[in-house]
């Protein structure tokens, strides 16, 4: 797993274990849920689990009727249909956790049951105090911009994406856009040891394009060092 949505715990916890639940919705209907635990690794200091979570919800399904004798369609919605919605996980107990998408952040809520009392909610990452972080002279690494995400521009481009070779360093866009508020950062990171491609969102999405072959412990280390002092959790 190199890539994911980050959500933060609000207490420290042990690694969990899996577990499945069922919910009596009324006398014809059950919804269950189930975390499944597929991979727990110790290495390099830290413990790191990996797996897959999916949960049974309600849903709408909107019904078209025709009535040919009256020419009438009518339309309606049954609220009794059972939608499956599933995702993989890695986390790091008492640290962080990472779900594959968006739509997998209902995983850090069968996380946090998982544990004796922690909460698991989804980050928000400070960008600028990512960026911050790599421009102080002690830093070990360095790092160029490749892609930047702005909002609330005064004028007619108020949002928008750039992409380049060191966006900041642009004598016409870059001072402007390193000052803008910012839902999005990609970053080449460079160091003794290796180069790291990787892009970040304000709403917690971090993914690491190269090196392509990062195993889940070396995301993890990357979230660990590089992210999590820049990130709480999103209210």
């Amino acid at each position: 797993m190199r890539a994911g949505v980050i959500g933060l715990p609000d207490e420290d916890f042990d690694p969990i274990e899996s577990y499945t639940e069922t919910t009596q919705v009324d006398e014809h209907t059950e919804l269950t849920a189930c975390l499944e635990v597929r991979q727990t690794t110790e290495r390099d200091g830290i413990t790191v689990q990996t797996g897959r979570a999916a949960i049974q919800e309600l849903d709408t399904e909107e019904q078209v009727n025709i009535d040919p004798e009256t020419d009438n369609i009518s339309v309606s919605e049954r609220v009794d249909v059972v939608k499956t919605k599933y995702t993989e996980f890695l986390l790091v107990p008492g640290s962080f956790v990472t779900v594959s998408a968006g739509s997998g952040t209902f995983a850090f809520q069968l996380i946090s049951g998982a544990t004796t009392s922690a909460t698991v909610r989804r980050a928000e990452i400070d960008l600028d105090s990512f960026l911050r972080s790599y421009e102080g002279a002690s830093r070990a690494e360095e790092a160029e911009t490749w892609q930047v995400g702005f909002y609330g521009n005064t004028g007619n481009a108020e949002k928008g994406t750039i992409y380049g070779d060191g966006v900041f360093d642009d004598t016409e866009l870059g001072s402007v856009v390193h000052q803008l508020p910012k839902n999005q950062i990609g970053l080449n990171i460079q160091s003794k040891e290796e180069d790291i491609k990787m892009t970040a969102s304000k709403s917690g999405y971090v993914e690491v394009y190269q090196p392509s072959n990062y195993d889940s412990v070396e995301f993890s280390q990357f979230i660990l060092d590089q992210v999590l002092q820049h990130a709480e959790m999103s209210l």
